[in-house]
């Protein structure tokens, strides 16, 4: 049973790295944030455990939300502003 905890736990944090993985370097530039520092945390964090979910579900809650909106607005929209 702990096994089977431990192992979603490191579900959440894998999700996350590879949902940063895939985005756009255009998305992360317009969001402030870094797509290394965050692929990194995130693929350490798949061996923490329950700290490693907890920075997951901080990744899947608040970063991964803006940068989605980010990128439904498309690379051109900063451009398009000014």
């Amino acid at each position: 049973m702990l096994l089977l905890l431990l192992a979603g736990l490191a579900l959440i944090p894998l999700w996350g790295l590879i949902d940063a993985r895939l985005r756009p370097d255009w998305v992360w530039q317009r969001a402030r944030q870094s797509k290394r520092a965050w692929s990194v945390s995130l693929a350490i964090c798949l061996f923490l455990s329950l700290a490693g979910a907890i920075v997951g579900i901080f990744y899947l809650a608040a970063i991964r939300k803006d940068l989605a909106a980010i990128q439904r607005q498309g690379p051109t929209a900063a451009r398009r502003r000014r």
